[in-house]
């Protein structure tokens, strides 16, 4: 009998489904779990219990199985100087803690026009170690009498903007600042958009890109890119040259992907 019991045991233990692993992409503000500070690449289960340091903290994770997933305390009570999440009831089932990405089919890389720079810099921007804008000098003229004008609306950064021949760059460290950028000619002032800028380097995208492949190996690259980077990227980060992201993709994990989502 006892010989059975265990035997029964040890089926009931083997047939139950494996614990969901997580992976952290980002982390917005400060996300704790067993008193540990969460960082990119992190492994978690779905039995962890997350701790929120602020209500505005977010935490983007990675399921190989169901995509990934954004969480925050949404508006549950405080406790203990933190909000408390249970990864389980946050994620299993969808609930007001889960948010998913809207898919986004932007892919700025050059600017045709000033309604091309109204559709970029609006909502939040990224941009990647400097990374170049091609524009048409002919409908956006950049030069001594037609520039652009971005003011900090918050306090009193400025903008470094590089132009060169037909192309221009933003440099500087910004993290979720907030500008209005004008474009000023001879003629007239057009107001192009109020955005918050953040900057991040190679490495650091790099580094968050890396979890969606490292751990979804059994997965096709392409769909990787299209289903859950493309949407991430927009969510966390808003817009950006997806050409670069493209270009990290290739040459820092040498993972290639198609042009196009389309069979």
């Amino acid at each position: 009998m006892k010989t059975l019991t265990a035997l029964l045991l040890l089926l009931i233990i083997f047939s139950l489904p494996p614990a969901e692993n997580f992976y952290v992409v980002k982390v917005v503000g400060e996300v704790l779990c067993n008193n540990k500070t969460l960082k990119t690449g992190d492994k978690l289960t779905e039995e962890n219990i997350l701790h929120f340091s602020g209500k505005e903290d977010k935490i983007y994770l990675l399921s190989p199985n169901d995509g990934y997933f954004l969480l925050s305390p949404g508006d549950q009570e405080k406790e203990s100087k933190k909000w408390v999440v249970a990864l389980k009831k946050a994620v299993i089932p969808q609930n007001k803690y889960y948010m998913t990405a809207t898919r986004s089919s932007n892919n700025f890389s050059s600017f045709e026009d000033v309604y091309d720079l109204m559709g970029f810099f609006r909502e939040k921007v990224l941009i990647v170690n400097e990374m170049p804008f091609l524009y048409n000098t002919e409908k956006i003229p950049l030069d001594e009498k037609n520039y652009l004008l971005f003011s900090d609306l918050k306090g009193n950064k400025k903008v470094n903007l590089k132009i060169d021949n037909n192309s221009f760059s933003i440099a500087g460290d910004y993290n979720d600042d907030t500008f209005q950028l004008t474009y000023i000619t001879s003629a007239e002032k057009k107001e192009i958009g109020t955005f918050s800028l953040t900057t991040k380097s190679r490495k650091a995208i790099s580094e968050e890109l890396a979890v969606f492949f490292n751990n979804q190996s059994g997965k096709n690259s392409s769909a990787v890119y299209f289903e859950q980077i493309v949407p991430y990227i927009s969510e966390a980060y808003g817009n950006t040259n997806m050409e670069v992201i493209k270009n990290i993709i290739d040459k820092d994990l040498r993972v290639k992907v198609a042009k196009t989502n389309l069979p």
